[in-house]
């Protein structure tokens, strides 16, 4: 299951804010650890402020946020980790609320394509955080979801924009443990915002199971058709650093891992790099 993901982001405060407007809670923490900074590529971010939003207490799964202005383009605009979903209950107060916020809602509250029983908005938040606040009102064929057992839930589907669909589809599968996820055509309102494309463009889109209630889903990147190179890189915006999992069983990570490290607490870090370089951490307790 999904245990932490750390978000790198150029204004903490402002992250912070945003998320407590979610109905989240946010503490200061220490720094990340030494180690994952290492793997992320940024010795820097262990001398970063770092802040921790709570999303689900039982068991604990967190969002780190951890301050840099290292620039960074935005979710979608290149192909890697892209955006967060997460469970919501009262998803039409929560819009409603949210605007009166002045937060930039790039989809309104509507049911995905394949279920009348799921319903999204799509978020862009002060620091360019993409987030996907999900409502489940019934059963959806295929997919096993967690309950919602207060207004803000649990990030339950992490979303990487990637490069060739087929290549991630066939690295991830036997990583997860699972068959080649089926592939089908979706609008991907974040991706047509972010990349300007119509906001009804279809893309070619798979999720797998990387436990029994949380997803990868994966989306047909496609770069921008009028993509100016003197703007590439000029503003820093919220990125995906990692995704920390609790290691499970049918999870595969000897024969890829990039790297490993034990904690002091005795448990286990394997560090694996996707296709286009999102970085799992699996953490295996023993």
């Amino acid at each position: 299951m999904i245990e932490r993901i750390t978000l790198q982001v150029p204004d903490l405060a402002a992250s912070r804010r945003f998320f407590d407007r979610l109905g989240y809670t946010s503490f200061v923490i220490p720094a990340i650890s030494a180690e994952l900074s290492r793997a992320i590529g940024d010795r820097s971010l262990v001398d970063a402020r770092c802040a921790r939003v709570l999303t689900r207490t039982d068991p604990i799964q967190a969002l780190d946020l951890v301050e840099s202005t290292t620039v960074q383009q935005a979710g979608f605009q290149t192909p890697g980790f892209a955006a967060l979903e997460f469970i919501v209950g009262g998803l039409d107060e929560l819009a409603v609320r949210l605007s009166e916020a002045n937060i930039q809602i790039l989809g309104q509250p509507s049911p995905l394509s394949f279920s009348d029983h799921i319903r999204a908005a799509q978020l862009l938040g002060p620091n360019r955080e993409l987030l996907y606040c999900t409502e489940v009102t019934g059963p959806v064929p295929g997919f096993n979801l967690p309950a919602v057992e207060r207004e803000a839930g649990e990030c339950f589907v992490v979303i990487a924009a990637v490069s060739d669909l087929e290549a991630s589809r066939q690295f991830y599968a036997p990583l997860f443990g699972t068959q080649p996820p089926a592939v089908m055509q979706s609008r991907v309102v974040a991706m047509s915002h972010m990349q300007g494309f119509d906001p009804d463009t279809l893309y070619e889109i798979a999720a797998l199971p990387m436990s029994a209630q949380h997803y990868l889903e994966l989306d047909q990147w496609i770069p921008a058709q009028n993509e100016d190179p003197s703007c590439i890189g000029v503003k820093s915006s919220a990125r995906i650093l990692c995704v920390s999992l609790r290691q499970e069983a049918h999870h595969q990570v000897a024969e890829v891992a990039e790297c490993s490290w034990q904690e002091a607490d005795d448990s286990l870090h394997h560090i694996i790099r996707g296709p286009d370089g999102e970085l799992f951490e699996f953490i295996n307790t023993r």
